[in-house]
Protein backbone atom coordinates (compact mmCIF):
# COMPACT_ATOMS: atom_id res chain seq x y z
CA UNK A 1 0.00 0.00 0.00
CA UNK A 2 1.17 3.77 -0.87
CA UNK A 3 -0.09 6.85 -0.65
CA UNK A 4 0.12 9.80 -3.50
CA UNK A 5 3.18 11.46 -1.85
CA UNK A 6 5.19 7.65 -1.94
CA UNK A 7 4.67 7.00 -5.68
CA UNK A 8 7.65 8.06 -8.12
CA UNK A 9 5.19 7.26 -11.21
CA UNK A 10 2.32 5.57 -12.16
CA UNK A 11 2.78 1.28 -12.82
CA UNK A 12 1.68 0.44 -16.29
CA UNK A 13 1.07 -2.78 -18.27
CA UNK A 14 4.82 -4.21 -18.65
CA UNK A 15 5.94 -3.27 -15.37
CA UNK A 16 7.27 -5.02 -12.47
CA UNK A 17 4.57 -4.73 -9.59
CA UNK A 18 3.20 -6.20 -6.20
CA UNK A 19 -0.44 -6.26 -4.62
CA UNK A 20 -1.24 -8.16 -1.90
CA UNK A 21 -4.86 -9.28 -1.23
CA UNK A 22 -7.07 -12.22 -1.03
CA UNK A 23 -6.40 -15.63 -3.09
CA UNK A 24 -9.74 -16.78 -4.89
CA UNK A 25 -10.05 -19.76 -6.68
CA UNK A 26 -12.61 -21.00 -9.15
CA UNK A 27 -12.55 -24.69 -11.40
CA UNK A 28 -9.71 -23.08 -13.68
CA UNK A 29 -7.76 -20.03 -12.20
CA UNK A 30 -6.63 -18.17 -9.67
CA UNK A 31 -7.51 -14.34 -8.67
CA UNK A 32 -6.09 -12.05 -6.26
CA UNK A 33 -9.18 -9.58 -4.66
CA UNK A 34 -8.24 -6.60 -3.14
CA UNK A 35 -9.93 -5.98 0.50
CA UNK A 36 -11.03 -2.79 2.19
CA UNK A 37 -11.32 -2.32 5.09
CA UNK A 38 -13.85 1.08 6.34
CA UNK A 39 -13.69 0.75 9.76
CA UNK A 40 -11.67 -1.27 12.36
CA UNK A 41 -12.31 -4.96 11.80
CA UNK A 42 -14.68 -4.75 8.68
CA UNK A 43 -13.29 -6.47 5.99
CA UNK A 44 -14.67 -5.97 2.52
CA UNK A 45 -13.59 -8.25 -0.52
CA UNK A 46 -14.10 -6.22 -3.64
CA UNK A 47 -14.52 -8.86 -6.28
CA UNK A 48 -15.28 -6.79 -9.57
CA UNK A 49 -11.68 -5.87 -9.32
CA UNK A 50 -9.75 -8.95 -8.94
CA UNK A 51 -7.07 -9.43 -11.25
CA UNK A 52 -5.75 -13.29 -12.85
CA UNK A 53 -2.98 -14.81 -11.55
CA UNK A 54 -1.31 -16.15 -14.18
CA UNK A 55 1.57 -18.76 -12.15
CA UNK A 56 3.81 -21.56 -13.61
CA UNK A 57 2.60 -23.86 -10.86
CA UNK A 58 -0.91 -23.83 -9.16
CA UNK A 59 -1.30 -22.08 -6.50
CA UNK A 60 -3.92 -24.25 -4.35
CA UNK A 61 -1.65 -23.38 -0.94
CA UNK A 62 -2.37 -20.07 -1.26
CA UNK A 63 -6.63 -20.94 -1.60
CA UNK A 64 -8.42 -18.29 0.56
CA UNK A 65 -5.27 -16.84 2.33
CA UNK A 66 -4.09 -13.46 2.01
CA UNK A 67 -0.62 -12.61 0.00
CA UNK A 68 1.57 -10.08 -1.53
CA UNK A 69 1.81 -11.42 -5.65
CA UNK A 70 4.80 -9.70 -7.25
CA UNK A 71 5.15 -10.13 -11.38
CA UNK A 72 4.53 -8.57 -14.54
CA UNK A 73 1.62 -6.58 -15.43
CA UNK A 74 0.34 -7.94 -18.48
CA UNK A 75 -3.05 -6.69 -18.70
CA UNK A 76 -5.40 -4.59 -17.02
CA UNK A 77 -6.36 -7.75 -15.56
CA UNK A 78 -3.78 -10.14 -15.02
CA UNK A 79 -0.40 -10.29 -13.38
CA UNK A 80 2.33 -12.60 -14.41
CA UNK A 81 3.51 -14.02 -10.71
CA UNK A 82 7.22 -14.47 -10.33
CA UNK A 83 6.92 -14.63 -6.48
CA UNK A 84 3.85 -14.67 -4.36
CA UNK A 85 4.29 -15.19 -0.60
CA UNK A 86 2.07 -15.51 2.31
CA UNK A 87 1.23 -11.93 4.26
CA UNK A 88 -0.73 -11.22 7.68
CA UNK A 89 -4.40 -10.40 7.04
CA UNK A 90 -4.28 -6.85 8.31
CA UNK A 91 -1.05 -5.99 6.32
CA UNK A 92 -3.26 -7.47 3.12
CA UNK A 93 -6.02 -4.92 3.57
CA UNK A 94 -6.71 -1.62 1.60
CA UNK A 95 -7.54 1.15 4.29
CA UNK A 96 -8.52 4.95 3.45
CA UNK A 97 -6.22 7.47 4.86
CA UNK A 98 -6.10 8.17 8.40
CA UNK A 99 -8.53 10.50 9.87
CA UNK A 100 -8.96 13.32 12.79
CA UNK A 101 -10.94 10.21 14.23
CA UNK A 102 -8.05 7.16 13.98
CA UNK A 103 -4.90 9.33 14.79
CA UNK A 104 -4.95 12.87 15.89
CA UNK A 105 -2.00 15.28 15.59
CA UNK A 106 -3.48 17.47 17.03
CA UNK A 107 -2.77 19.20 20.96
CA UNK A 108 -6.89 18.98 21.93
CA UNK A 109 -8.41 20.26 24.88
CA UNK A 110 -8.77 18.06 27.92
CA UNK A 111 -11.98 16.18 28.35
CA UNK A 112 -11.71 16.97 32.11
CA UNK A 113 -13.04 20.44 32.22
CA UNK A 114 -16.82 21.44 32.73
CA UNK A 115 -19.11 22.10 29.57
CA UNK A 116 -21.17 23.80 31.43
CA UNK A 117 -23.23 26.46 29.68
CA UNK A 118 -22.31 25.72 26.30
CA UNK A 119 -25.27 25.02 23.88
CA UNK A 120 -23.65 22.34 21.82
CA UNK A 121 -27.16 22.36 19.75
CA UNK A 122 -26.63 25.48 18.68
CA UNK A 123 -22.76 25.64 18.07
CA UNK A 124 -23.33 22.64 15.76
CA UNK A 125 -25.68 24.91 13.90
CA UNK A 126 -23.58 27.67 13.45
CA UNK A 127 -21.22 25.42 12.02
CA UNK A 128 -22.84 24.05 10.11
CA UNK A 129 -24.26 27.67 8.15
CA UNK A 130 -20.01 28.48 7.98
CA UNK A 131 -19.89 25.55 5.82
CA UNK A 132 -23.20 26.71 3.41
CA UNK A 133 -20.92 29.91 3.46
CA UNK A 134 -17.68 28.54 2.47
CA UNK A 135 -16.13 30.22 5.87
CA UNK A 136 -15.38 26.57 6.70
CA UNK A 137 -14.90 22.91 4.85
CA UNK A 138 -15.92 20.90 7.45
CA UNK A 139 -16.09 20.20 11.64
CA UNK A 140 -15.55 17.60 13.68
CA UNK A 141 -16.74 16.40 17.44
CA UNK A 142 -13.72 14.94 19.19
CA UNK A 143 -15.23 13.29 22.55
CA UNK A 144 -13.30 10.76 23.89
CA UNK A 145 -11.92 9.85 27.46
CA UNK A 146 -9.14 12.18 26.96
CA UNK A 147 -10.13 15.06 24.80
CA UNK A 148 -12.92 17.02 23.47
CA UNK A 149 -12.88 19.68 20.75
CA UNK A 150 -14.76 20.91 18.46
CA UNK A 151 -12.19 21.08 15.07
CA UNK A 152 -13.07 23.19 12.09
CA UNK A 153 -11.11 22.67 8.73
CA UNK A 154 -11.75 27.19 8.09
CA UNK A 155 -11.08 28.65 5.17
CA UNK A 156 -11.68 32.05 7.00
CA UNK A 157 -10.07 31.33 10.47
CA UNK A 158 -11.34 35.13 11.92
CA UNK A 159 -15.22 34.29 11.08
CA UNK A 160 -15.14 30.79 12.46
CA UNK A 161 -13.35 32.57 15.70
CA UNK A 162 -15.82 35.34 15.73
CA UNK A 163 -18.64 33.39 15.15
CA UNK A 164 -17.76 30.25 17.20
CA UNK A 165 -15.49 31.09 20.06
CA UNK A 166 -18.33 32.47 22.08
CA UNK A 167 -20.53 29.68 21.68
CA UNK A 168 -17.54 26.53 22.24
CA UNK A 169 -15.03 28.79 24.52
CA UNK A 170 -11.79 26.47 24.98
CA UNK A 171 -13.19 24.05 23.29
CA UNK A 172 -13.14 25.74 19.52
CA UNK A 173 -10.11 24.33 17.81
CA UNK A 174 -9.83 26.40 14.27
CA UNK A 175 -7.11 24.87 11.82
CA UNK A 176 -6.58 27.01 8.55
CA UNK A 177 -7.24 24.60 6.04
CA UNK A 178 -4.69 24.72 3.03
CA UNK A 179 -7.61 23.47 0.67
CA UNK A 180 -10.24 25.21 -0.56
CA UNK A 181 -14.24 24.15 -1.86
CA UNK A 182 -12.46 24.68 -5.41
CA UNK A 183 -9.53 22.84 -4.72
CA UNK A 184 -11.71 19.66 -3.03
CA UNK A 185 -14.11 19.97 -5.54
CA UNK A 186 -11.64 19.62 -8.61
CA UNK A 187 -10.09 16.91 -6.66
CA UNK A 188 -13.51 15.08 -6.27
CA UNK A 189 -13.56 15.44 -9.99
CA UNK A 190 -10.91 14.11 -10.60
CA UNK A 191 -11.10 10.83 -8.50
CA UNK A 192 -15.02 10.33 -9.99
CA UNK A 193 -13.42 10.06 -13.93
CA UNK A 194 -11.38 7.13 -12.13
CA UNK A 195 -14.43 5.29 -11.72
CA UNK A 196 -15.49 5.62 -15.28
CA UNK A 197 -12.24 4.00 -16.23
CA UNK A 198 -13.29 1.33 -13.34
CA UNK A 199 -9.99 2.08 -11.62
CA UNK A 200 -11.58 3.36 -8.66
CA UNK A 201 -12.02 1.51 -5.60
CA UNK A 202 -13.20 3.39 -2.69
CA UNK A 203 -13.71 7.56 -2.09
CA UNK A 204 -14.98 9.79 0.05
CA UNK A 205 -13.63 12.39 2.05
CA UNK A 206 -12.23 12.80 5.47
CA UNK A 207 -10.56 15.28 7.93
CA UNK A 208 -7.04 14.54 8.36
CA UNK A 209 -4.88 13.82 11.27
CA UNK A 210 -3.59 17.41 11.57
CA UNK A 211 -7.63 18.77 11.26
CA UNK A 212 -7.19 19.64 7.93
CA UNK A 213 -10.20 18.18 4.90
CA UNK A 214 -9.21 16.40 1.81
CA UNK A 215 -11.02 13.84 -0.79
CA UNK A 216 -9.60 10.31 0.13
CA UNK A 217 -9.44 7.00 -1.59
CA UNK A 218 -8.49 4.28 -2.89
CA UNK A 219 -7.68 2.84 -6.62
CA UNK A 220 -6.76 -0.09 -8.32
CA UNK A 221 -3.53 1.52 -9.61
CA UNK A 222 -2.02 5.06 -10.01
CA UNK A 223 -2.34 7.14 -13.08
CA UNK A 224 -1.10 10.35 -14.45
CA UNK A 225 -4.82 11.66 -14.21
CA UNK A 226 -4.22 11.84 -10.12
CA UNK A 227 -1.08 14.23 -10.76
CA UNK A 228 -3.46 16.74 -11.74
CA UNK A 229 -5.14 17.11 -8.60
CA UNK A 230 -4.21 19.72 -5.58
CA UNK A 231 -1.88 17.52 -3.82
CA UNK A 232 -2.84 18.81 -0.64
CA UNK A 233 -6.92 18.12 -1.46
CA UNK A 234 -6.47 14.33 -2.85
CA UNK A 235 -4.82 11.56 -0.87
CA UNK A 236 -5.39 8.41 -2.57
CA UNK A 237 -3.83 4.70 -1.79
CA UNK A 238 -2.85 2.49 -4.55
CA UNK A 239 -3.24 -1.39 -4.47
CA UNK A 240 -1.17 -2.03 -7.40
CA UNK A 241 2.24 -0.08 -7.59
CA UNK A 242 5.61 -0.40 -8.88
CA UNK A 243 7.91 -3.28 -7.49
CA UNK A 244 11.86 -2.95 -7.80
CA UNK A 245 13.80 -5.84 -7.17
CA UNK A 246 16.80 -6.91 -8.55
CA UNK A 247 15.63 -10.78 -8.11
CA UNK A 248 12.36 -9.79 -10.61
CA UNK A 249 13.46 -8.72 -13.92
Amino acid sequence: MVTMSDISGEATVGDTIAARGLVRQDEHDSWLIPVVSLSPGTRLPMEDARILLEAPSDLDRFANGYVEARGVWVSEGAVAVRDIVPVAEDAAVLAPPPSLGTRALLSLPSAAGSRAGIDFHLARSVAGELVEKEAALHFVVVDDAEHFAVVVAATDVERVEAELRPLLGPYLFAVHSQNTPAMLRRADEILANEGRGNNLLLAGEAMSPNGDYRVVGIVKHWTSALSTAPASALEVRAWIHPYESTEIS
